[in-house]
């Protein structure tokens, strides 16, 4: 049985592809620090979170991840 993240991440990948839209490492990464670090979370703290993991993603980035 898939995990959760592994369920969310099916999802995403589905989601993606409907939309036409690019598969990411960031898109993936948000969805994984979502699951597996944080337990509550707004757009400017999972950004400062991915920067201070050394991930070069954009405030706009995170944002239209989570829309």
């Amino acid at each position: 049985m898939p995990t959760p993240l592994e369920q969310a991440q099916i999802a995403l990948e589905n989601y993606i592809s409907q939309k036409g839209l690019r598969r990411t490492s960031e898109r993936y990464e948000i969805l994984r620090a979502i699951y597996t670090e944080l337990t509550h979370f707004d757009a400017e703290g999972l950004h400062r979170h991915l920067i201070g993991k050394g991930y070069r993603i954009s405030r706009a980035t995170v944002y239209n991840t989570l829309e």
